[in-house]
């Protein structure tokens, strides 16, 4: 959301987040309303910047089912910052409102809610977390398993209703190294991908783990399904993995993001705005040079090296009948590939 103008010297509500109860919960029990639902700390930071004279509070206002207003405060100068709630318990419903003064211009991406962790992490106790100069986080958990190689490094597939890591209890029962990344931007996540600081962040972090493990850049597998297939084909030019596996491929990134609907339905503008956020603008005229993105780096990879495990359905073609593409692509340049009907997960398993 972009507002600008002049909103005059004193502050005006401009914008209002109406209160869902708690019989909506249903629907967003991961989700912002959901977190408040228990006790304890919550964390409270604003995606957004500002141009020229303005300034801005977030007026937040609980209320808890004996029907007590809580409220709280939030300036500028704090909304960009994680604002800790201490010791907040169960409420009945909330509302958010946006006070605005001054002249100039300010954009608003995402208000995160977050369980507080204090210092000890940001989704999880022991996670990691990374911020770009504009503001984008880079979220990964280690764990290093038997310290016995390869390194699984995983993506997590589209998040809509909240934050989070996965298969982190499947690779555990293994016990092999893993490292996990996802994806908090926009609604459901921005492919793992952006700006060059932002890349560069990820492909240190797998460096990190490596060689903290002592392994080379031979001892790494990339995972990844629906939006963590992406990455996972993505940066395998950076390294020598000896394995991919993707399930639920998204390749075409351009064309995925200009359709008119989203298979999952619902979730219209998350795309869109993932395409604003990634390339600074949501031009249909784009899609073709925006779906060069993972082919332009999957040509780098020496395929004759690397093998390559694919599961799909029919109904998984979010992007314009990428799974053939795939295929030929990887086959055309010499892949030892597999497709299977099974979700396989983990590189031990299949090399048993």
């Amino acid at each position: 959301m972009t507002l600008s103008g002049d909103f005059g010297p004193t502050l005006q509500q401009v914008v209002t987040w109406h209160p869902i109860s708690v019989e909506k919960f249903e629907t967003v029990l991961a989700g912002m309303n959901g977190i408040f639902l228990d006790a304890g700390d919550k964390k409270v930071y604003l995606e957004g910047n500002q141009r020229g004279d303005v300034y801005w509070e977030w007026h937040v206002e609980f209320i808890q089912p004996d029907g007590k207003l809580v409220q709280f405060v939030i300036p500028m100068t704090e909304s960009l910052q994680e604002h800790v709630f201490p010791d907040v318990h169960p409420f009945y419903s909330f509302q958010m409102s946006l006070w605005i003064s001054g002249q100039g211009e300010v954009d608003f991406n995402r208000v995160i809610v977050r369980r507080s962790r204090s210092t000890y992490g940001t989704l999880l106790p022991g996670d990691e977390k990374q911020m770009t100069s504009t503001g984008d986080e880079v979220l990964s958990y280690f764990n290093p398993g038997d310290l016995k190689p390869p390194l699984l490094v995983s993506f997590t597939g589209s998040r809509l209703y909240g934050d989070g890591f996965e298969m982190m209890s499947v690779y555990g029962r293994h016990k092999l190294p893993y490292l996990l990344f996802t994806d908090s931007r926009t609604q459901g996540g921005a492919f793992m991908v952006g700006t060059p600081e932002y890349e560069q962040l990820v492909i240190d972090k797998i460096r990190e783990k490596l060689q903290w493990l002592g392994f080379d850049e031979h001892d790494v597998v990339f995972q990844g399904y629906s939006m963590g297939s992406f990455p996972a084909l993505y940066y395998a030019r950076h390294f020598k993995p000896q394995g991919i596996i993707v399930s639920k491929a998204i390749v075409n990134l351009g064309t995925f993001s200009g359709q008119d609907g989203f298979a999952h339905g619902g979730t219209k503008d998350w795309p869109l705005d993932m395409r604003r956020h990634l390339f600074g603008r949501v031009l249909r005229a784009d899609t073709p040079v925006i779906d060069q993105k993972l082919w332009q780096s999957m040509d780098q990879v020496d395929w004759t090296q690397v093998a390559t495990y694919v599961f799909s359905l029919a109904q998984d073609e979010y992007d314009g009948q990428s799974l053939p593409q795939l295929l030929r692509f990887i086959k055309d340049r010499g892949a030892v590939w597999n497709i299977f009907g099974w979700m396989v997960t983990t590189w031990r398993t299949l090399t048993r």
